[in-house]
């Protein structure tokens, strides 16, 4: 009898990535794999559109920009000055938030170990590229290929195919899984 069943009388968990499933399964907790954006997602338009010095943002909680990859952002702004990096750190409301980051072409999710961003749907949602540490469907992946990929920003015309298109639901512009809404 799965760890959860014992515990728990049969709760049923839900996490967001595969990632996350990993980590539970390794518990002994069966856990289905289901992103969630508590948001509405019709809010957000598609807003990508081409700059010459493209933008591209992160965000992080104040005191923890090590776990958020702060550093190796500024470490890119070094490396790539043509392009603009811009860090949030969390004391903007979201409106604010929403309003300063909808003309951006990019952002930037370092994390190894983190649920489903609502950056990432935002910045999904909005057309714009989106870099991440955990595989999604319309995120490049970080690696080495990375800097090359920031640099050409500033020639990509059209927005990120991945984003959600107006006649589409929730549920199918969110990244699915293999098995997805079912238990790996």
């Amino acid at each position: 009898m799965p760890l959860t069943a014992t515990l728990l009388g049969g709760a049923v968990h839900v996490c967001e990535n595969k990632v996350e499933w990993e980590e539970l399964h390794s518990l002994g907790i069966e856990a289905y794999i289901k992103p969630m954006l508590f948001g509405d997602p019709n809010k957000y338009e598609t807003t990508y559109k081409q700059a010459k010095r493209p933008k591209v943002w992160l965000t992080y909680h104040q005191g923890r920009g090590e776990e958020y990859g702060l550093g190796d952002f500024v470490q890119l702004a070094r490396l790539i000055p043509e392009v603009e990096f811009v860090a949030f750190d969390g004391s903007l409301k979201e409106a604010e938030f929403d309003e300063e980051t909808k003309d951006f072409q990019a952002t930037i999710r370092f994390n190894e170990f983190d649920g489903f961003s609502e950056n990432i749907a935002k910045a999904l949602l909005r057309g714009q590229y989106v870099f991440s540490a955990i595989p999604y469907r319309g995120c490049e992946t970080i690696d080495y290929t990375m800097v090359d990929k920031l640099r050409k920003l500033a020639t990509v015309k059209k927005p990120n195919p991945e984003r959600k298109q107006s006649n589409q639901s929730e549920k199918d512009f969110l990244p699915t899984f293999p098995n997805d809404d079912h238990m790996v």
